[in-house]
């Protein structure tokens, strides 16, 4: 493994501009760079250092770990990523293009699809808070992906498209959607098994409120309208 990595005397320069906090570490600004000090070692470091060696247009993998004094596990504090500036899924009230949202969602899953073909990658964790959208999807965070080479290649792309729309689906949906048989069938098959991409679930519960209603559907509340008199007819 090439780690890229750099050994300071002092890293107060790294901790001035606090961005977030989360269960395993600290998120800092430097320029366009993001420093995660640890508060906890990762459980799956080995990983994540591999990770680091990946290019990767839609998922932030570190790309340098900062040691303290010393290059063994002991110095370790961290690493840095890009800053990636957006909005967070959990912070998306609406999307005014529902069209583009499931091309670029389509991008993320054919991305999804070529990390586990070549590294066995399994996306562990992801939540709203961890997809940011700006017109493009951005997954940071990646601290508790492993790869897992040695399984079927199938079986863990089901996994990931499993991972990926139980984060999705109910942002997207956001109603008890079990009473609309034509939805609720392919919505299972993606987050209980990873046998239907997101993206067709929700490209098609999109055709049926246009069916519905007549009308086209452009943006998220739309959708959330037309899907609320689905259920109430």
């Amino acid at each position: 493994m090439n780690e890229k990595y750099t050994i300071l005397d002092n890293i107060d320069h790294l901790t001035e501009n606090y961005i977030s906090e989360g269960q395993n570490g600290i998120c800092y600004k430097v320029d366009n760079q993001v420093f995660k000090k640890f508060k906890n070692k990762p459980m799956f470091l080995f990983f994540l250092k591999s990770m680091s060696e990946i290019k990767s247009k839609s998922f932030v993998f570190p790309n340098e770990f900062i040691y303290l004094n010393t290059h063994d596990k002991n110095g370790l504090q961290g690493y840095m990523m890009d800053y990636i500036e957006g909005p967070k899924l959990s912070k998306l009230e609406d999307i005014k293009n529902l069209k583009d949202f499931i091309i670029k969602l389509d991008l993320l899953e054919k991305e999804i699809k070529d990390l586990t073909q070549n590294y066995g990658l399994l996306i562990r964790d992801i939540h709203p808070e961890n997809i940011i959208y700006d017109n493009e999807f951005h997954i940071i965070d990646n601290d508790n992906n492993v790869f897992n080479p040695a399984d079927d290649l199938y079986t863990n792309y089901r996994a990931n498209m499993a991972e990926l729309g139980n984060t999705m689906l109910p942002y997207m949906f956001r109603y008890n959607i079990s009473d609309i048989e034509e939805i609720s069938k392919l919505y299972n098959m993606c987050i209980l098994q990873g046998k239907c991409k997101p993206s067709i679930v929700i490209d098609e519960a999109i055709k049926l409120v246009e069916d519905y209603k007549k009308e086209k559907i452009e943006t998220l509340e739309e959708f959330h309208n037309g899907i609320e008199l689905i259920l109430k007819k």
